[in-house]
């Protein structure tokens, strides 16, 4: 479960070789729940912002934007805690609203109490929802804590128990989810990662159907004289790139051309 421009979740299931298959959900937009009368409140504040009548997405609250628009109830609700100065720099901030709002909760001469009870908020909803999503998937192999919200304000999620109350508080399900390990992932560039690897794993498929192709003539044998890739495997994922941005191109072009190649060779194969 991961929070930063949005708050994506997803689940790994493993495989007999040692891999994993990874399986995208929509989590994000379950219903965001509140556990306060200030929480209710900032429910009919985001059904109002966000034009909904019933509910709205847990994505709302816990997410860079989320941050934001916690940020604005607090502002509206207490008037007499805004900071003139700080809250035309989270304003002036574009789309790093919820970053410009972390930096005044720490800070020592700027430090601010609405953008410190808004941080407060997001990480305790976080908390809650990741402990409603280890109900449901029951992970005992780990719940990891991905995206860019947790490591860059790590201190709020190791202290105080914010994260981790929230997490388990589940009534009697609390001794159950006490027995799943909870990780913080600090890499921040995993989506680049895994598009990476995604290119490598396509590329390797499509290598061993179209080598049997042209090996054989045959479908479904493959051409065992070839040399094997799978020692180069690791060394193309650890391969260090020039930049992040870069990482994701080359994964996203490399798996739309694979993908694209790929149907070609089967295309060409069921003739």
């Amino acid at each position: 479960i991961g929070a930063g421009t949005g708050l994506g979740e997803c689940y790994l299931t493993g495989r007999p070789d040692g891999n994993y298959d990874v399986w995208p959900t929509e989590g994000g937009h379950t219903d965001f729940s509140p556990r306060s009368e200030l929480e209710l409140e900032l429910l009919e504040f985001l059904k109002d912002k966000f034009g909904q009548t019933n509910r709205v997405s847990v994505e709302r609250v816990v997410s860079g934007g989320g941050l934001y628009s916690v940020y604005c109830f607090l502002r509206e609700k207490f008037p007499d805690k805004v900071d003139v100065e700080i809250d035309a720099a989270i304003e002036a901030a574009g789309d790093m609203k919820g970053m410009a709002i972390t930096q005044h909760v720490d800070h020592t001469e700027k430090r601010n109490e609405l953008c410190a009870s808004a941080l407060k908020i997001v990480v305790s909803t976080y908390g809650a929802e990741a402990g409603s999503a280890a109900l449901k998937w029951a992970p005992r192999g780990g719940m990891y804590i991905a995206g860019g919200i947790a490591p860059k304000n790590i201190r709020h999620f190791l202290e105080h128990g914010l994260f981790m109350d929230n997490f388990l508080d589940k009534g009697a399900m609390k001794e159950m989810l006490k027995e799943i390990p909870v990780h913080i992932v600090m890499t921040e560039d995993i989506g680049e990662r895994g598009a990476k690897l995604l290119a490598v794993r396509m590329l390797m498929k499509l290598r061993g159907t179209f080598g049997a192709r042209l090996a054989t003539g045959r479908k479904g044998v493959r051409d065992t004289s070839a040399p094997s890739w799978s020692s180069k495997v690791g060394e193309m994922i650890a391969y260090p790139v020039v930049s992040h941005t870069a990482a994701a191109m080359i994964g996203a072009l490399g798996a739309m051309t694979l993908m694209i190649a790929a149907r070609r060779v089967v295309a060409a194969a069921n003739r």
